[in-house]
């Protein structure tokens, strides 16, 4: 027995090394692009992902693993747009998104 997939399911995926960006891209569940979201530049890797919702918005949190390393994206009007971008130093490895309010934070690798 097949079960309809509901509308809003969706595929995330990322993690682009030595590629152009470390980019986060949105899959329908039939693997058709949805959206592709940039998150940081060359040599970069997407390291961690949050998902939560704010001031009526869906909200999509990204951490990379340097530069401008911590980016949250929201959903308007059916597309996803970059709301800011941080750079915290080293890699960000942890997001958490409670209650609309954004918390990082950041575990040195040793």
């Amino acid at each position: 027995m097949t079960r309809p997939t509901p509308s809003w399911s969706k595929i995330l995926v990322g993690c682009d090394l030595l590629s152009d960006q470390s980019t986060l891209r949105i899959l329908d569940p039939n693997g058709g692009l949805v959206s592709e979201l940039p998150v940081e530049g060359w040599t970069s890797m997407l390291t961690a992902l949050a998902f939560g919702s704010g001031k009526g918005s869906r909200l999509i949190a990204c951490g990379a693993s340097r530069g401008e390393n911590l980016h949250l994206f929201s959903l308007n009007d059916g597309e996803w747009k970059r709301r800011w971008l941080k750079r915290l130093g080293e890699q960000v490895t942890g997001i958490h998104i409670l209650d609309g309010t954004l918390i990082w934070h950041r575990l040195f690798d040793r």
